[in-house]
């Protein structure tokens, strides 16, 4: 009898797995490759203002996971940062990407029409993307009226 109880739940163990479905139907995003900085939006946390206008981007830059938790961002104007990351999930409307710049100072973008650029050292190095439903890549930063920083895929042909 013991032996047909325990078959029985490795079954009925086995069925709920095997008839899991995705929530949203979405596929997982493969964080391991090229993302592309696609667009800048400016943000305003005050209640019914309208958006601002896109941000022209002064560079091309990409930020590029590899194998073993280590990231390389490069821009077209030379600029060149390293580090770690490490993956999150808070919530299911909350999960994306930790990096840790190996040298903090290079966590920093630069906008067009400003005398400096808008630098994230006091962050110690630290920076979340967050992932969209769209699957792109947000680096988020409306908690003070900043900008935010829109990432895509970059498609490879294999």
């Amino acid at each position: 009898m013991k032996n047909f109880v325990n078959a029985f739940l490795l079954i009925l163990s086995l069925a709920v797995v095997g008839c899991q479905q995705k929530e949203d139907g979405a596929e997982p995003v493969q964080v391991i490759g090229k993302w592309q900085l696609t667009h800048i939006e400016g943000t305003n946390m005050i209640a019914d203002a309208p958006p601002g206008p896109p941000i022209a981007l002064l560079y091309q830059e990409t930020i590029e996971f590899k194998a073993g938790n280590t990231f390389i961002r490069t821009r077209s104007n030379g600029y060149v940062a390293t580090g770690t990351y490490t993956l999150y999930h808070n919530t299911d409307d909350d999960k994306g990407i930790r990096v840790q710049f190996t040298n903090p100072d290079l966590n920093y973008h630069e906008l067009p029409g400003t005398p400096v650029r808008q630098e994230f050292s006091g962050y110690n190095g630290l920076l979340a993307l967050r992932f969209l439903k769209s699957g792109a890549l947000m680096e988020d930063h409306r908690a003070y009226d900043g900008y935010n920083f829109f990432y895509e895929k970059v498609k490879t042909n294999n």
